[in-house]
């Protein structure tokens, strides 16, 4: 079964005029698109290297701006099952995933890059815990 990707179309630069820039350089907007899709693969704690499991985010299919929402699961760890999450597209490029896992995870921050069909990243918890995330 074919998998849905995240889509990341990033950077479509737009350029302006320059009539009031005195360094004649151009101003450039970022346009940037997550597709709605589901992408899986593992987690692993830099904390204690026993943790790990499977990672999965579901991507919505709504988008407003950078901003868009969806589900994530961190399966194999004190809070599995999926969690809502909102998440941003940085000016960088970067993704931004923010979720509350619930007790005793608590919040959890996933950021990454999405580049050349995979999402690599870091996530860092509440519990206290931090470490990798590998999609595809």
């Amino acid at each position: 079964m074919p998998m849905k990707k995240l889509l990341i179309a990033a950077f479509a630069v737009s350029m302006f005029g320059c009539q009031s820039n005195p360094q004649n350089t151009l101003p450039v907007q970022l346009d940037t698109q997550v597709q709605q899709g589901y992408l899986s693969g593992a987690w692993r704690s830099d904390s204690d290297p026993r943790w790990n499991g499977p990672f999965a985010i579901d991507i919505a299919d709504t988008q407003d701006g950078a901003n868009f929402d969806g589900a994530l699961s961190f399966g194999g760890s004190s809070c599995p099952g999926w969690k809502p999450f909102r998440g941003v597209v940085q000016a960088d490029g970067s993704v931004v995933l923010r979720s509350d896992l619930g007790v005793p995870c608590g919040n959890v921050v996933v950021s990454g890059r999405y580049a050349g069909g995979a999402f690599d990243g870091t996530y860092k918890a509440e519990y206290p815990d931090f470490g990798t995330v590998k999609l595809k």
